[in-house]
């Protein structure tokens, strides 16, 4: 299938079936092995192949998408995104990248991956923002955001995007497949994976459960084969950046949206969570760890 003069070729897009790469029309994605993928009314495409799915509605289920969507709305986390933007404002400034391509893997329902938009075209006039999450009623709400980003249903363990494409992945509280992120980044790219600290949501723990274990994830053995610590300047010094701050919610709808929003939802049991409905104000630490990497040299990832 040649593409026509209303089709432009995506070049940082790959078909998820076939790897070749995928052209954009008004309605679809395609290939040149004729598979096509549909652009739905809200501004989104479907480039999850059913044989990849685990289950029938893969990740966030419509409850937890919707608060989400209601408790970030409310610019909450604010905070975060605006870190997360002048980090990445600060590298592409370091590395002179002045077109760059992002990839929110694991998007959600898009508040991040929007705002960072915002942000990074104050400056950068034609970068291209991509979001994806495997979840449908995610990127449905994401896609209704901003039709300027590019919207898909799609795993991170296997991205509709070409090798060495992206100047900077996002994993912001979502699963982090190092080797197909190294596989899409490019050389003189950023990875910032996003985890709680220790004492994130610790008064509303506390509420929950009987006893609270102060764990923590470091990615940095996740993707210690592919990626090395970073800084914007290009240092290995103080990767991790702790944003920390307090939230005072004065009403239940806020409180249990919150709550709704994070794993533990599904954790607790009915009579804690009756609990917390009963809870109409409460002060709140935010604690978020923001963790930079850069790619290992591929040859000496593979060796």
């Amino acid at each position: 299938m040649n593409s026509t003069p209303t089709e432009k070729t995506i070049t940082d897009m790959r078909c998820p079936l076939c790897q070749l790469p995928l052209l954009s029309s008004e309605k679809t994605w395609h290939c040149d092995n004729r598979h096509s993928f549909d652009v739905a009314k809200q501004g989104y495409a479907n480039l999850l192949p059913v044989q990849n799915k685990r289950s029938k509605t893969p990740g966030d289920d419509a409850i937890m998408v919707s608060s989400r969507h209601f408790f970030l709305n409310k610019n909450y986390y604010q905070p975060i995104s605006n870190t997360i933007t002048q980090l990445m404002v600060d590298y592409f400034s370091k590395q002179n990248i002045d077109h760059p391509n992002i990839l929110d893997a694991g998007c959600g329902e898009g508040y991040y991956t929007n705002e960072i938009y915002h942000t990074l075209n104050e400056n950068h006039s034609t970068s291209t923002v991509t979001g994806i999450d495997i979840s449908k009623p995610a990127v449905l709400t994401a896609a209704k955001r901003n039709k300027f980003i590019r919207w898909f249903v799609s795993s991170s363990s296997n991205l509709p995007l070409a090798n060495n494409s992206q100047h900077c992945i996002l994993s912001l509280f979502s699963p982090v497949p190092a080797e197909e992120f190294h596989r899409c980044l490019s050389k003189d790219g950023l990875l910032i994976v996003a985890s709680t600290g220790e004492d994130h949501l610790i008064e509303l723990r506390n509420i929950l459960y009987e006893e609270v274990h102060k764990k923590t994830f470091d990615p940095a053995h996740a993707v210690g084969t592919y990626f090395q610590p970073t800084q914007t300047d290009g240092s290995d010094k103080n990767h991790v950046k702790t944003v920390k701050f307090t939230l005072e919610l004065t009403d239940c709808e806020t409180i249990t949206s919150l709550f709704a929003m994070t794993p533990h939802y599904w954790r607790v049991s009915p009579e804690r969570k009756k609990i917390l409905e009963t809870v109409d104000q409460l002060s709140v630490t935010v604690e978020i760890q923001l963790h930079l990497f850069s790619s290992i040299q591929k040859t000496d990832a593979a060796g």
